[in-house]
Formats: structure tokens, C-alpha cells, sequence
């Protein structure tokens, strides 16, 4: 690895493979000797002279700009480091012309802007042209970021995955997100996770999935987008078949908003995991998902852990299963689940099927010797505890 930093920043972290490469300790030493005298771009067009360095550099691994100070508050020295990675870029494909698509760097990840501003998003998208995959978690960018990487969006067919996690996107910037997935046919995963799109957001982004026919997984994890929003995406997957992963964790969901996905699974046939942790399902959400699962085949992963589920909704679940318990794994950790709620699932759980997965871990109403108060010799099932 090489690391070139100035007094205000720490720069690039461009990781790659050459044998003729600087190791860990010589480019810390290097960085010490010369950080107070020779600048960042002096030292980037030093190696800008050694083509076939930059070519494996830029296509045997990512882009990674990363620890950016807080300090640095001025918006050209914010810059410098992406317009450099503009150049470097540019000096590849023009070196990389007719070498194929693995000359091009398949990841880049901008994090910890300490502000997300126009100037700075421009540069660094200047970067994604032929990315597969690109990650700005943590850029406090907000809505205005978000039109600009949209833009990108629309523009760039071969992106597949977003990261846009941590940065205060509220409705407005959900509604831009909507719009580019109505148009775009490439993107296949994009993470959203711990913004503020709420429930109008949630509307907007289910909208565009009734008309989206690639995205394939999608994290609303901590948006509060609550009952109705959970509603709206509960019918953009009756209509859509192509999403196979979704996350709506920590969203203050509660029965009614199970209540709509339970009737969504009954004819959905697309989605093989949902995520709902960390929400208010209770007994009575946990019924109306059981009366879902008795009629969807396609479901192979449910997660509904730190629910309020006790042991009534624990029957509800096992009744649903008893016939044909299509799910590979159910997690049920951290709720109120007893004795009597881990009975029920022994007897529904193939003795011995190991491509069965159970948890029940950190209900402190199961005792550790479980097993030996139900008079049962030994766990067969796979069921954690």
C-alpha cells in the first residue's frame, strides 16, 4: 500500500498488486520523508511517467478515498484529492484503449466527507464511469448529492451497486432516487440504510419498483418509514418479481404494517429474504405473516428478531410451517419466547435436517438445560438457544 498525505489530509489509499510495488513500510517511510516538501500531485506525476504501474494500480483492485480530516473545512482542498483521481483516470483509459473492461477499476468508495458538498461529489463522480460499484456511506450529501449521483445514474448503464447509507436523505431525496430507478436497467443493490425518506419516501421508491425490473436488493433499514410506508412496499411486491433481498429493519413497523406483508407474500413470487428486526410486529403482525407463509414457496430467509413475539406468536408461525416449511432459515432472537414456544418448533423441525436453520438465541425465558425440562435427550434439530 502507498499512502501520500499533506499536513491537512490524509490522502489516496490506492491498494494494487505490482511486483515492482512499494511495500506497507516503504511507503510509510517514503511518506515521512517527503509530506512536508513535496506535494500530492507532484508525487502522482511522478508516477503518471510509469504507465504499466498505473494500469495494474487502477485494474487489479479499487479506488478507496477514505479518511478525509474533519479540519479539512476548504472546499478546493477537499477537491484536490478527487480531481487527482480525475487525472490518474483519465491518463488510464487513454493508456488502457483496447485492453477490454479489466483495465477499469470495478469499486470506488467515498467516505467520511465531513461535507458533502457539489463541488467535491462532481469530482469524485468523475471517477465512476466504468465502476461497477461505488459507495458514498457517510457523505453527508443530502439531497443535493443525491441529484447529482442520480444524474450519474441514468447516464451509467454499467453500475450495479449504490451505497448511500448515512446521509441524511429525507423524502425529497428518496422521490430523486425514484426517478432514476423508473429509467435506469442496470442497478442491482442499493443501500439506503439509517437516512430520513420516512414514509413519503418509501412511497416513492415502492412506486419506481413496480416499473424497475432489475434491482434485486434493497436496504431501507432505519428510515422510519412505519406502517404506511411499510404498505406502500408491501404492494410494490405483488407486482414486482425481480426483488429478491429487502430490508425494512428498525422502522417502527408494527401489526398493521405485518399485516400488509403477510398478504403481499401470499402472491409474491420473487423475494427470497426479508429483514424485519428491530421492529413492533407482536403476536398479531407475527399471525398475519404466518397466514402469508402457508402460501408462498419462494421465501427461504425471515428474520423477526427483537419483535415482542412470545410464545402465542411462536404457534401461529409453527402452524403455518407444520406442512411444508419452505424457510432455510428463521430468526427469532431477542424476543419473548419460552419453553413452550421452542416445543412447538421441535416438533415441526426435521429431526437431523441440517439445511434447516433456527435461532432462538437471547430469549431469557428459554433456561440453557431446555432440553432436559422437556424431557428431551438431545437438540437433533438445528435450533439455537
Amino acid at each position: 500500500r502507498v499512502y501520500w498525505k499533506e499536513k491537512k489530509m490524509v490522502g489516496m489509499n490506492l491498494s494494487y498488486s505490482a511486483e515492482n510495488g512499494l511495500t506497507a513500510t516503504e511507503g510509510i517511510k517514503a511518506n515521512q520523508e517527503v509530506a512536508s516538501e513535496i506535494s500530492t500531485k507532484d508525487i502522482a506525476r511522478k508516477h503518471l511517467q510509469d504507465i504499466p504501474r498505473l494500469r495494474t494500480l487502477l485494474s487489479e483492485t479499487h479506488l478507496n478515498l477514505t479518511q478525509l480530516t474533519p479540519s479539512m473545512t476548504d472546499i478546493w482542498e477537499k477537491s484536490r484529492i478527487l480531481k487527482l483521481l480525475t487525472e490518474l483516470s483519465n491518463h488510464h483509459r487513454q493508456a488502457g484503449k483496447g485492453q477490454g473492461s479489466q483495465q477499469t477499476p470495478q469499486s470506488i468508495r467515498c467516505n467520511k466527507q465531513p461535507r458533502g458538498d457539489k463541488i467535491s461529489i462532481s469530482n469524485a463522480l468523475k471517477v465512476v464511469n466504468y465502476a461497477r460499484s461505488i459507495s458514498f456511506r457517510r457523505f453527508n450529501m443530502k439531497n443535493e448529492g443525491t441529484g447529482l449521483i442520480m444524474g450519474t445514474l441514468l447516464k451509467n448503464q454499467s453500475i450495479l451497486e449504490i451505497n448511500l447509507s448515512h446521509n441524511q436523505i429525507n423524502p425529497t431525496g428518496a422521490e430523486t432516487i425514484a426517478i432514476a430507478l423508473k429509467q435506469n436497467r442496470s442497478l442491482q443493490s442499493l443501500n439506503l440504510e439509517h437516512n430520513q425518506i420516512s414514509s413519503q419516501g418509501a412511497k416513492a421508491i415502492a412506486e419506481a419498483l413496480k416499473i424497475n425490473s432489475t434491482l434485486q436488493q434493497l436496504n431501507l433499514r432505519c428510515n422510519d418509514i412505519q406502517d404506511e410506508g411499510c404498505g406502500c412496499m408491501a404492494r410494490a411486491i405483488t407486482v414486482n418479481l425481480r426483488l429478491a433481498v429487502l430490508c425494512l429493519a428498525d422502522n417502527n413497523i408494527g401489526a398493521n404494517g405485518a399485516k400488509w406483508l403477510g398478504q403481499a407474500l401470499k402472491v409474491n413470487r420473487g423475494l427470497c429474504e426479508l429483514n424485519l428486526d428491530v421492529n413492533y410486529a407482536l403476536n398479531a403482525g407475527t399471525r398475519f405473516l404466518a397466514l402469508g407463509l402457508q402460501k408462498n414457496r419462494t421465501l427461504k430467509v425471515l428474520s423477526l428478531s427483537i419483535n415482542q413475539i412470545d410464545d402465542q406468536g411462536v404457534m401461529w408461525l409453527a402452524r403455518a410451517l407444520k406442512n411444508d416449511f419452505t424457510l432455510s432459515k428463521l430468526f427469532l432472537e431477542a424476543n419473548k419466547i419460552g419453553l413452550a414456544g421452542l416445543r412447538e418448533f421441535l416438533e415441526i423441525v426435521p429431526s437431523g435436517d441440517k439445511t434447516k436453520k433456527l435461532s432462538l438465541l437471547y430469549n431469557k425465558s428459554i433456561p440453557p438445560n431446555a432440553m432436559e425440562v422437556l424431557g428431551i435427550m438431545k437438540n437433533r434439530a438445528n435450533i439455537d438457544f
